[in-house]
């Protein structure tokens, strides 16, 4: 007979642990803005079970058609890092790319797995349902680069 701890288990199933001490001497670095630094912080530590980084293209896809990861998985706000064009081609062509936060600090490494292109306001519409720019959501779904980068942290 199991006994019941009284602990919900994670969203998804499994509690999600992308922390790591690997080397990043020698990679590529990237600045990004404090929300994605916040956003690189849950997925590393969990809070954003079951993801493991940026969402792939497929995923991407599925959670603004649907309101769920491609594998079924209730996700309803896609957690993508948007970049401008040459950014998403040396990130692409490196394979391997290191995170700083605002200060400059190492803060995560990223494994590109792909970049593409969205439309941003398909992803408004299927996301918040409302072109409202007033919107907090619309209106940083419209300022983002154009270009989104799918990966494993």
């Amino acid at each position: 007979m199991s006994q019941d701890t009284g602990v919900s288990k994670p969203h998804g199933g499994n509690l999600i642990n992308r922390l790591s001490n690997t080397d990043a001497a020698g990679l590529s670095s990237i600045p990004i803005n404090a929300d994605l630094a916040n956003d690189v912080e849950n997925i590393a530590d969990g809070i954003f079970s079951p993801l493991e980084g940026f969402l792939s293209q497929q995923d991407f896809d599925s959670v603004v058609d649907k309101g769920r990861l491609s594998n079924d998985t209730p996700w309803t706000i896609p957690i993508v890092l948007d970049v401008d064009e040459p950014t998403a081609s040396k990130i692409k062509q490196a394979g391997t790319v290191l995170l700083q936060n605002p200060e400059g600090s190492d803060i995560a490494i990223l494994n590109v797995e792909e970049t593409y292109t969205f439309d941003k306001e398909k992803v408004i519409k299927g996301v918040y349902g409302t072109t409202d720019s007033s919107h907090p959501g619309v209106a940083k779904t419209a300022a983002m680069n154009d270009f989104l980068v799918g990966g494993k942290i």
